[in-house]
């Protein structure tokens, strides 16, 4: 949702750089590490197309019931809406990375934690505590009627593929699968230094 992309971009960025902190913490530069690359990657190809599709496709639920039809929206609205999906991430990123750099652990984690806190407050609080009722609510489902909220298992599964509902679940799916690429990483780069480790400490 426009609402909560920004704060939700950053929280993806903060996370992927605290998942990684041990091993940012010895890198010279943010932005040279794969563990940016992966981030970039997955704002760039996932995160923003997802974001994209559901604003055209699912204009009235994408921006929380505020915008009836692609017409209502200006196309300054738009443009900020992709590049902040992005930069957003970024800042995210580069704000963990430097709590881990300072051995910040605990607040490089609580910034993503933060962050999610944010998200999930918007989403469902909104901004006149309606948030959860525009969150589970499109015409679309309704055949272009008012009526009542769905249910989520509804909204993301039984909603036919042109609406996008098998979409978003797929998009579910390949954002697990960034997380466990990030820590698999992760798991084997400590591995290594475990064992640098072991070969360079003299048998007692």
């Amino acid at each position: 949702m426009v609402q909560v992309d920004v704060v939700w971009s950053y929280a993806f960025g903060a996370s992927f750089a605290a998942a990684a902190a041990h091993q940012l913490k010895k890198a010279e530069h943010p932005f040279t590490t794969k563990y940016f690359i992966f981030t970039l990657l997955f704002l760039s190809l996932l995160f923003v197309p997802s974001g994209v599709y559901l604003l055209w496709e699912h204009t009235q639920w994408e921006t929380m019931q505020v915008a009836t039809s692609k017409d209502d929206l200006p196309s300054w609205l738009v443009t900020v809406f992709v590049f902040t999906n992005v930069t957003q991430g970024i800042l995210g990123y580069w704000i963990s990375y430097m709590l881990a750099k300072k051995n910040k652990l605990y607040y490089s984690h609580l910034n993503w934690i933060i962050a999610w806190i944010i998200f999930w407050f918007i989403l469902i609080c909104g901004w006149d505590c309606t948030g959860w009722q525009r969150f589970l609510y499109d015409m679309s489902v309704n055949n272009g009627h008012c009526g009542n909220q769905v249910n989520i298992w509804v909204f993301h599964f039984s909603m036919p593929v042109e609406s996008g509902g098998h979409w978003l679940s797929w998009h579910c799916f390949l954002r697990r699968c960034f997380y466990m690429v990030i820590f698999i990483s992760q798991k084997k780069d400590i591995r290594k230094l475990d064992n640098l480790i072991k070969l360079r400490t003299p048998i007692q």
